[in-house]
């Protein structure tokens, strides 16, 4: 990807996890980097990036400049930027990271919005609580899960979250149970 009337070129885009490896899976709840490698042969100041996580349904949720107004002061030789998104609730599918590049001026565009990289959330949901029937149809589902609690008519409460295995969460009441 490049704009010669910019001078800019992007050299690579890197998914990474929380360890820093560059990664193409992650687990359900992870933290995933989005590692834009670029050479700037000219100046470009305050340069707008948008990413764009999409998932089979369409998009689940971006990283964008424009809206959270965190921009670098420039772009100039080699470079790195990157974003990272923390614990990601995504259910195992198969995502593809899309970006787009804007100068200064948003109506500029640098980079028209295409796709940079994709990965796979992979993980066996019953590690996670989940436990209906119809488990195999979860990469057909909304991707992202908002965690939620059921308040059910006997009482019962249950937590659904991504955030950590079940079998995580029982091992650490365990321990606090001795």
């Amino acid at each position: 990807m490049a704009n010669p009337a910019y001078g800019l070129k992007i050299l690579k885009v890197a998914l990474r996890n929380h360890r820093g490896e560059e990664v193409s899976q992650i687990q359900p709840g992870e933290d995933l980097t989005v590692e834009i490698s670029y050479e700037a042969h000219k100046r470009i100041a305050r340069p707008i990036i948008a990413l764009g996580i999409i998932g089979i349904g369409g998009s689940c949720f971006t990283a964008n400049m424009l809206l959270d107004g965190y921009r670098p002061n420039s772009f100039e030789g080699t470079g790195k930027i990157s974003c990272s998104f923390r614990s990601i609730p995504l259910l195992p599918q198969s995502y593809t990271v899309r970006m787009i590049v804007r100068a200064a001026d948003p109506n500029e565009l640098i980079i028209p919005y295409q796709d940079v990289a994709s990965f796979n959330v992979v993980g066996d949901l019953a590690e996670y609580g989940y436990r209906g029937e119809f488990l195999q149809y979860a990469r057909h589902s909304t991707a992202v899960v908002v965690p939620y609690e059921w308040r059910l008519p006997d009482g019962t409460t249950a937590m659904v979250s991504l955030s950590a295995p079940a079998s995580t969460i029982r091992a650490c009441l365990a321990q606090y149970s001795e």
